[in-house]
């Protein structure tokens, strides 16, 4: 599998915040706005923003992107039904 994490955040139709790390490449193809209070609180701060960053920082992982979504008000057990187009929730569950 490929190492490739990433997550993107708009408000009012404005993006404040995107993010992509490819690990099988070590690659950071986008890393817009700062880090949101989310992020920061749970520790996701410290990620790579450019290859040049590798040598100090974390690496994302799964639970990384579960915990944020969780913290941006995803219901990550997907237990509360569908969501409404207009909430702008793109994600999918394989069983």
């Amino acid at each position: 599998g490929v190492d490739y994490h990433g997550w993107a955040r708009y408000e009012a139709g404005r993006l404040v915040r995107a993010y992509c790390y490819i690990g099988e490449s070590g690659e950071v193809p986008v890393s817009l706005g700062e880090p949101t209070r989310e992020e920061i609180r749970l520790g996701m701060d410290n990620f790579p923003v450019s290859e040049e960053h590798f040598d100090s920082v974390d690496f994302p992982d799964e639970e990384d992107v579960i915990r944020l979504a969780s913290a941006w008000g995803v219901d990550t057990s997907f237990s509360g039904g569908g969501y409404i187009p207009s909430v702008g929730v793109v994600c999918g569950v394989n069983i």
